[in-house]
């Protein structure tokens, strides 16, 4: 069967990590169907050619393609479905020609996805949609978008969700339930996996008598690092054993600001910003560290928490969104009520205070495999409509 995959979420070599899930897993459903990839971009207001951009190496079996699609912030949301048709039905015809696709797959609910199901209509194709997270969390409040991605949904083969809170969320704004299929992502085990904490750590250069607390994730308001630094602080002055120390992992728009709050609290010493890392270095933080730690307003089922497990790293989490559906047992970590920093701290005392199983956490983590899961996309896409 052949499938073309559409979406804004995938990577190009000056984005690796945009997307990086959508990769991986077309990469392996890819062994079970003839995949290609178009790969939007949207530009504010006018569209410029994406022919500069190439893929991954690792991509390169998929022939992905670039497109731009028009964006007109703010403005634009009710005609943005019907702007990114406009763009997207020239390009699909050319591949068509090329690679008659039999499916069409496609990542972010709107308007990509919208957009696909007019898509599909015209070329008398059945289409799958992939529910990302913040396309149910957001766009489900907004009367418009809610309508078109309910009645897209239910014109579809099915939603693939990476939680069964977000297969719920979509159930409870009108999806039909037969149309919600929860398939959880895969995790790279030859990467993560336990190690020697000691050799980690010295690889590292970090301290071997510190408890680490390790947070990896975007800088946005959302995942509140803001609150972790806070809970940091609080910590600090305990009487303990050992000392401890904040790695904290990835970019965004609030490094500025939290080096600022890290100066002010006199945490330079203990507070670590390591920037965005590769999956290898991030799989080395993750041996060498005593637990890691979210304070997100929303998640689904975060990548990096099926990693951390799969290290042997027990997770600190507030109870949201898919979470829980991971972190089932108490040995796989601590989830609870976090809205103030004084919780968070609270939360990793309770953590630092259990003697961690990593074994017992890796092996419970073996069933999340990209096999697994690109199994469950194969039949979700072989569905008779």
């Amino acid at each position: 069967m052949k499938t073309l995959f559409v979406s804004n979420l995938f990577p190009d070599k000056s984005q690796p990590i945009w997307g990086l899930d959508n990769a991986v897993i077309l990469r392996h459903l890819n062994e079970r169907q003839e995949l290609r990839v178009l790969a939007t971009r949207f530009d504010p207001f006018i569209v410029r050619s994406k022919n500069h951009l190439t893929a991954r190496t690792e991509d390169l079996a998929l022939k992905p393609e670039y497109l731009g699609i028009p964006f007109l912030p703010k403005i634009g949301t009710r005609i943005r479905t019907q702007l990114y048709l406009s763009h997207l039905l020239p390009k699909l015809r050319s591949i068509h020609r090329e690679f008659p696709f039999e499916r069409l797959l496609c990542a972010w609910l709107f308007p990509d996805g919208c957009a696909i199901g007019k898509a599909a209509v015209k070329f008398k194709v059945p289409f799958a949609l992939i529910a990302q997270g913040s396309d149910v969390h957001q766009y489900l409040k907004d009367s418009f978008r809610k309508k078109q991605i309910v009645e897209t949904a239910n014109r579809s083969l099915g939603v693939i969700t990476r939680s069964a809170d977000l297969g719920h969320r979509l159930q409870a704004a009108g999806v039909d339930t037969d149309k919600t299929f929860t398939v959880y992502n895969g995790i790279d085990h030859a990467l993560f996996c336990l190690g020697d904490k000691e050799q980690a750590r010295t690889k590292l250069a970090l301290p071997l008598d510190e408890r680490i607390l390790l947070f990896v994730g975007n800088l946005l308001p959302i995942k509140r690092p803001r609150l972790i630094i806070e809970a940091f602080a609080k910590i600090k002055g305990e009487q303990q054993a050992t000392s401890r120390r904040l790695v904290m992992i990835g970019g965004g728009p609030l490094r500025a600001e939290l080096e600022q709050l890290v100066a002010s609290l006199n945490l330079k010493d203990q507070v670590q910003f390591q920037g965005q890392q590769s999956p290898e270095t991030i799989a080395t933080y993750m041996q060498a560290a005593d637990l890691l730690t979210l304070a997100s307003v929303n998640e689904g089922v975060p990548n990096v928490i099926l990693e951390a497990l799969a290290s042997g790293l027990p997770v600190v989490a507030p109870k949201v969104g898919g979470i829980h559906e991971i972190i089932k047992q108490s040995h796989l970590g601590t989830l609870s009520q976090i809205d103030s920093a004084t919780q968070l701290a609270s939360a990793w005392t309770m953590q630092l205070a259990k003697e961690a199983d990593r074994v017992k956490i890796s092996d419970y983590a073996k069933q999340f495999t990209w096999k697994k899961a690109a199994n469950q996309y194969d039949q979700i896409l072989s569905r008779v409509p």
